[in-house]
């Protein structure tokens, strides 16, 4: 390098120009283009000066402080540019090169490799704070934090974090993701007794890249490995609070029915100090569900929650949606025989709908039960036409109750009515 350039400089103050000293040694590169491009790009000449230095330094790659500094200008140019990413979280998982150390040590800023590299990327969390704020839905941003904390195999501040981010915006897609991910990755799929008979679950190793020895930087990433299982304690608790807030929040629903019985991972740590089996925590479920449909009826988020985990309990016969939801959903709206007498009680948002579409999908279960049984070929004529009569008389409500999807309604009632051979 043509000058020492320390990890403690700031790196604002290093000049991202190629006639600068600092980039003496280095001969820009251009882009490839041809010498009459379609549609040539109009990069900003800032940025597409640095890029000339960033692909010098590719191709030797170079593991150096201002390699490092000039990746930190372009992301902060382009958040998207999923090269600068790569190249960024090569040097800091790596580490930089021995050129560097020795001009540390040489001014007096000596530390273990270990020491700098866990300062590097914990530096780099803190950037990468900042930046989600202003692009959450960047995509480069949050795989560049998963990189980064799997180096660490430190989630700590991970979950504080990622529930920092959807106070802002709740039902953020790459957050949610990464919250889940964090969970699965180093809160660990497995039971929780196959973590205690493991050879590594008897304590949670604290084991972070400060305390590996040189040759171990891989070591902690597998190390950390599902070894933080109380990740999930708190989770369901979490999506309490959430919907406390939004009754409605379609992401909090969701990564309940995911912590739960999806991974099933915030279910076993509780049944390990409760013994509560899954049929258990469907019923609970199904309760908690039911109370917050019978505060917003047409709330579709919780109808689908309801729907998803009553279909777990396969112990239930006929069906679990007829056996559980019917007679809720109509404990929700006018009986059949009143909207009948009455047709406008359906009318300008007065019944719930959803439970309207609630009890059609009943029906729909109920006739798939007969065909499966064989029953509508015995002769069940009876039994058969009281189907055909209730969906008949729920489609017509429907179609008062939301005429905006009268053809949907039709489709779900002929399917039924088609079960049946009508």
């Amino acid at each position: 390098m043509a000058s020492a350039f320390t990890a403690t400089a700031a790196l604002g103050a290093l000049p991202f120009d190629a006639a600068a000293p600092i980039w003496a040694d280095v001969e820009p590169v251009p882009q490839a283009d041809t010498d009459s491009p379609l549609c040539p790009i109009l990069y900003a000449p800032e940025y597409s000066k640095a890029m000339d230095l960033l692909r010098a330094f590719m191709l030797k790659q170079e593991r150096s402080t201002r390699a490092l500094a000039l990746t930190e200008h372009l992301v902060k140019l382009n958040p998207s540019n999923y090269t600068v990413w790569d190249y960024r979280a090569q040097l800091l998982v790596a580490g930089l090169d021995a050129d560097d150390v020795e001009e540390e040590e040489a001014s007096g800023q000596s530390s273990s490799g270990n020491a700098r590299r866990k300062a590097a990327l914990e530096a780099e969390l803190a950037l990468l704070d900042d930046m989600a704020a202003g692009s959450m839905k960047n995509y480069q941003i949050w795989q560049q934090r998963k990189r980064v904390v799997t180096a660490l195999g430190d989630p700590s501040r991970e979950l504080d974090f990622t529930a920092s981010v959807l106070d802002i915006d709740a039902k953020n897609y790459h957050t949610w993701v990464y919250r889940q991910w964090v969970l699965c990755y180093f809160g660990g799929l497995l039971s929780t007794s196959a973590l205690r008979n493991s050879s590594t679950a008897s304590a949670p190793p604290a084991l972070t890249p400060s305390s590996a020895s040189a040759g171990q930087k891989e070591d902690v990433a597998e190390a950390a490995e599902g070894a933080f299982p109380q990740l999930w304690d708190g989770e369901l608790e979490y999506t309490d609070r959430l919907l406390e807030t939004d009754v409605r929040n379609n992401s909090a629903w969701n990564h309940r029915f995911f912590v739960l019985f999806a991974s099933g991972r915030a279910r076993e740590r509780v049944a390990d100090r409760e013994g509560t089996d899954e049929v258990e925590w469907i019923r609970r479920e199904a309760g908690f569900a039911k109370s917050k449909i019978a505060l917003t009826p047409n709330n579709a988020s919780a109808w689908n929650y309801l729907r998803g985990i009553l279909r777990l309990n396969h112990s239930q016969s006929p069906t679990p949606l007829t056996t559980s939801a019917s007679s809720f959903a109509l404990s929700l709206i006018p009986s059949h025989a009143e909207a009948k007498e009455t047709p406008a009680i359906d009318s300008g948002g007065k019944t719930a709908w959803l439970a309207l579409e609630c009890l059609l999908d009943c029906e729909e279960e109920r006739a798939k039960v007969l065909v499966a049984s064989g029953e509508l070929d015995s002769g069940s004529d009876a039994e058969k036409a009281e189907v055909e009569k209730t969906v008949k008389a729920i489609l017509h409500r429907l179609l008062i109750a939301d005429p905006m999807r009268k053809r949907y309604w039709h489709y779900k009632a002929e399917r039924t009515l088609t079960l049946l051979g009508r």
